[in-house]
């Protein structure tokens, strides 16, 4: 079995200003690992990474996730600041709820981009170089919703499952290479994306009944099963999708 290099590590997290991505960057560098942070606001990622009292560095990159097209510039001006990256957390994405009929073509397009484009084209970017030092980690961030499906969720349930999908390939792909590929589905997760549902009374207690645990997560759950996904301790998974739902998938 091949550990992690002997080195200090580099993670890139999309979405890291807040939620999950910002608790999984929090995570990542309390183990000393410096973590490339994205986010459409710029400043607001680097005021919360200056907020960490973790050990890890940080650089706070501004990047619309969503326009994809754009990969390859991104990630050669994030590899600027750091010699490579040996964990990748595509975590960012974003998209409009609503029912089928109500769904503008640039909805659906949306959800598409930045769900599962965007890891598409950064794991094209960045695996190839892990492969070559022989060690690497991919942890896709997907949802329980892809898995047990929604009512207003077509778009967001869609290309989470296609992530789900993506995970799956690039995992059979890339395992010769010591590179693993795994994701997690979070259940109801108390973050901005969720905040409406939060704050309607009957939403918050539709999503509490679905889960055996009958509560809502917090990030900092769901970023210690990517921390563990991420890590030595699990050299010999890949191609999962681990739910970190409260029971949600057992019910």
């Amino acid at each position: 079995m091949r550990g992690a290099p002997q080195r200090p590590l580099v993670a890139l997290v999309t979405g890291a200003s807040r939620g999950i991505g910002g608790a999984t960057a929090k995570v990542l560098r309390l183990r000393g690992i410096h973590v490339i942070g994205t986010s459409r606001d710029g400043p607001d990622l680097a005021r919360a990474f200056e907020s960490y009292q973790a050990p890890g560095g940080f650089t706070a990159l501004e990047w619309d996730h969503s326009n994809w097209t754009e990969t390859t510039s991104f990630v050669e001006n994030a590899l600027t600041h750091v010699d490579g990256v040996d964990i990748l957390i595509n975590n960012a994405g974003s998209g409009r709820s609503a029912a089928l009929q109500d769904l503008r073509d640039e909805d659906w397009l949306l959800a598409l981009h930045s769900h599962v484009s965007a890891a598409m084209a950064l794991c094209r970017r960045l695996v190839p170089a892990m492969c070559e030092r022989g060690w690497g980690r991919v942890v896709n961030v997907g949802s329980i919703v892809a898995l047990r499906g929604m009512e207003r969720r077509a778009a967001y349930g869609t290309a989470k499952g296609a992530l789900l999908a993506l995970t799956r390939m690039l995992a059979v792909e890339y395992a010769p290479r010591n590179v693993t590929v795994n994701a997690v589905a979070p259940g109801p997760t108390r973050t901005t994306l969720m905040e409406s549902n939060w704050n309607d009374p009957v939403r918050r207690e539709q999503f509490e009944r679905r889960t055996a645990m009958g509560r809502w997560a917090h990030p900092e759950e769901i970023a210690s099963a990517i921390d563990f996904l991420a890590s030595d301790g699990a050299s010999y998974i890949t191609g999962q999708t681990i739910c970190v739902d409260g029971g949600w998938s057992a019910m």
